[in-house]
């Protein structure tokens, strides 16, 4: 996401993402939540590549969310969570005037695309990494900064602002009656 995030100004700024989290929970070892807790992660990448916003729609309930945020910098964002799909698949993807910047993480392989409405492409963004390269460097620039005292590039605010989406989301799913939930997500 640092990567992307970089590219932003390549956009011509960012008017719109996609965050995307497709995953067979009941795969997983042990016992978890609803995806909108699990899958939170998403929801932070877009608060952290758009900036702060708030839910301005929600659908969803346990395993299957659809929320639309509104950021403070114009720009606004999808985040789909699902946690039945039989696989796994994690997308994000943001849009502006000169194109569209995306990452796409299909069982086990993470591949990064650049793509441009119009002449200019090859910005060298372009490659294939592991889901364990991500890792290591995560947990690398964590010890980094323990060892440093350098604060984090994703901080503890940063998880508030995403748990304070959770739970505008959570409120907003609940004003629509249960019929439309059901019809929206399924």
């Amino acid at each position: 996401l640092q990567a992307l995030r970089a590219r932003l100004p390549d956009l011509g700024g960012a008017l719109q993402g996609w965050f995307i989290c497709q995953c067979d929970k009941a795969a997983w070892p042990g016992t978890y939540k609803d995806m909108l807790l699990e899958a939170s992660h998403e929801i932070d990448a877009a608060l952290w590549t758009l900036g702060p916003g708030c839910v301005a729609g929600a659908v969803g309930d346990g395993d299957r969310w659809s929320l639309l945020l509104a950021h403070e910098s114009g720009a606004h964002s999808q985040v789909l969570l699902d946690g039945t799909y039989r696989g796994y698949r994690r997308e994000a993807q943001v849009a502006g005037p000169a194109g569209v910047l995306a990452h796409t993480w299909n069982d086990g392989v993470l591949d990064w695309r650049w793509s441009l409405s119009g002449p200019g492409t090859g910005l060298g963004l372009d490659g294939v990494v592991t889901p364990d390269d991500l890792y290591l460097a995560e947990m690398q620039a964590f010890l980094d900064c323990c060892a440093t005292g350098r604060e984090p590039a994703c901080t503890l605010a940063d998880g508030l602002a995403a748990l304070r989406i959770c739970d505008e989301a959570r409120v907003e799913a609940r004003r629509l009656p249960k019929r439309a939930q059901e019809t929206a997500v399924g």
